[in-house]
């Protein structure tokens, strides 16, 4: 093949490998239970599978520095989490998927420009702003509470694609061309907009902070205009966080609560942590614990379920420790030491990595699969001119084959698998959980791991009445997530089986957990009242009736109207008794 051809046919792979990943936020079938985030794996694992084997069939493999520490971290956390009983094989295939992605793209050097690929990452953040503000301007609903947030499911990451995806849009500010400038002004303009109307205000600071360090750039970082630039930038940045702050007060301290809470977690495993994936299955108890230490405060008031302590460092602290939190400074000041030599073409890739930095300070942007495959992507760019190894020969081609088209396989096998799942929910949401409760059982093997997996099968069970099985299904889902709902069902499950104490438990940890809510507590009204536990039933329903209500709704009302009932035949039967 002839060099020209053969070069082109490559730039052409590596172009429709970044146009792949940067399309990952848009792989949205409502063939899978969770659309927003099985879906994202999903595409990433067959993305970076297909990339490899043709990489390794006639690309260039090499592995620099930075890849080889991003590879050891990962493999070493997933090992650390598996170990722990918290990660398993679709943690893996992802990590795997994420290395893999980043190796192809260190690759890719002399086949496709940083331009390419720049114009295709900003052309899908276009694409993205666009489809958040048709749903502010109403042309079509955003499937959530939420009005504007883009094809995710939160605002959170509508701001967080924007974070990774902006400095590509500003780098065509600085072209010669007029056309290219146009280009790059609309697609930030678009960006900041959608942002703006989602109401996301970790997305930004995400904005403004890429923007400043990309004026500072621009004007040279040490010229007399760059440090005005950069301090009149400061002064507005604190302005502008406390605006943000009183904006939405509430959730604002709703967050202190959670870094709060976090933190204590923290410091019951200061220098492992809890192990990766442990977060989830954790936090509760410490939130719950927190807010029995002062109960009656204004923390219980702003306490729901917590999933992602709004803050990525703290999750790393909280999982991985000291240990986790001193390697993640490792690969941000290696990121530093090389932007701050880099020259202007390859600014966009760092500036895209500090966006997401600061936009992990009061969000969760790894958690959505599309923020990270591009983030990765961007991370094996700015490692492609970096010292490396080339891995030569066909010995390493045939093992990178192999490994992706393994990849490949477990995705198939997977996305299978999911399917297999929501059809099976869908069919017992029909009433038909007879037929389903054998693929359920077929499908725990495999998606055990999935504590969402382990709550749909132990609701399911619990459904029909099978209450013994559904408390031992609980229970191991409680060991990957333990919430307020899971604790609910669990005590139902409990008093159903007449096992009243472990009931009680159960409620009582639910009501401690989230103390705004009321069914918790009325079903502790309820189980002592059964009981014969007459005071203390009366005690909790007194509370109730007081209870300030957070969300006004039927169910609420319809506690209160049955706990004043039980008041009254409480007082008439105290009336009685003392005649």
């Amino acid at each position: 093949m002839d060099y020209k051809v053969r070069l082109a046919f490559f730039r052409l792979l590596y172009i429709l490998f970044v146009a792949a990943v940067a399309g990952t936020v848009y792989f949205l079938p409502d063939c899978f239970t969770d659309r927003y985030f099985t879906s994202g794996q999903l595409w990433v694992c067959g993305c970076a599978g297909v990339a490899g084997v043709a990489a390794a069939l006639g690309g260039r493999l090499r592995c620099s520095r930075l890849g080889a520490v991003v590879g050891v971290a990962l493999f070493a956390g997933w090992g650390y989490g598996f170990a722990a009983g918290y990660l398993g094989g679709q943690a893996l295939a992802c990590g795997v998927s994420l290395w893999l992605a980043l190796l192809v793209a260190e690759g890719s050097a002399g086949k496709v420009s940083y331009r390419d690929v720049y114009f295709v990452v900003a052309l899908s953040l276009g694409v993205e702003a666009a489809v958040g503000l048709g749903q502010f301007a109403g042309w079509w609903h955003s499937g959530s509470s939420f009005r504007v947030t883009g094809t995710f499911d939160n605002p959170a990451g509508l701001a967080a694609y924007a974070a990774v995806c902006f400095p590509c849009a500003l780098h065509f500010l600085r072209s010669p061309r007029w056309g290219a400038r146009a280009y790059g002004g609309a697609v930030a303009l678009l960006a900041v907009a959608a942002v703006v109307a989602s109401g996301s205000r970790a997305g930004m600071a995400a904005l403004a902070a890429a923007g400043v360090l990309w004026g500072w750039q621009a004007w040279g970082r040490q010229a007399r205009r760059a440090r005005w630039w950069l301090a009149g930038m400061a002064v507005a940045g604190i302005l502008a966080g406390v605006w943000l702050y009183h904006w939405k007060k509430d959730s604002a301290d709703g967050r202190l609560l959670v870094w709060r809470c976090t933190w204590e977690m923290m410091a019951d495993a200061p220098v492992a942590g809890h192990a990766p994936g442990s977060f989830q299955a954790k936090y509760m108890g410490y939130q719950a614990a927190f807010l029995e230490r002062h109960a009656g405060g204004r923390q219980g008031w702003l306490a729901d379920n917590v999933k992602h302590p709004f803050n990525e460092y703290l999750k790393v602290g909280a999982e991985c420790g000291i240990a986790g939190l001193a390697a993640l400074a490792v690969v941000l000041w290696w990121l530093w030491r090389r932007w701050r030599r880099s020259c202007g073409e390859r600014q966009p890739l760092f500036l895209g990595v500090a966006g997401v930095a600061v936009c992990g300070l009061f969000s969760y942007p790894l958690n959505y699969p599309g923020v990270v495959a591009v983030l990765f992507l961007l991370l094996g760019l700015t490692g492609r001119e970096e010292r490396g190894v080339r891995l030569r020969g066909w010995g390493w081609r045939a093992l990178f084959a192999l490994l992706s088209l393994g990849l490949v396989a477990f995705a198939g096998y997977w996305g299978k698998q999911e399917a297999r799942w929501q059809q099976l929910s869908r069919q017992a949401l029909r009433g038909g959980f007879g037929e389903a409760e054998a693929g359920y059982r077929e499908l725990y093997p495999f998606l055990r791991e999935n504590p969402l997996f382990l709550y749909n099968y132990g609701a399911e069970l619990h459904h029909a009445g099978k209450w013994g099985e559904a408390a031992a299904v609980l229970e191991e889902c409680a060991e990957g997530l333990d919430d307020t709902d899971v604790q609910m069902l669990l005590g139902n499950a409990c008093e159903q089986s007449g096992d009243d104490e472990g009931a009680e438990g159960h409620f009582r940890q639910a009501a401690m957990m989230c103390p705004v809510r009321f069914m918790p507590l009325y079903r502790l009204v309820r189980l002592y009242e059964r009981t014969g536990r007459q005071e203390e039933a009366l005690r909790l329903a007194g509370e109730l009736v007081e209870k300030p209500v957070k969300v006004p709704s039927y169910a609420v009302e319809k506690i209160k109207r049955e706990c004043r009932e039980l008041l009254e035949k409480g007082t008439e039967k105290g009336d009685a008794l003392r005649r």
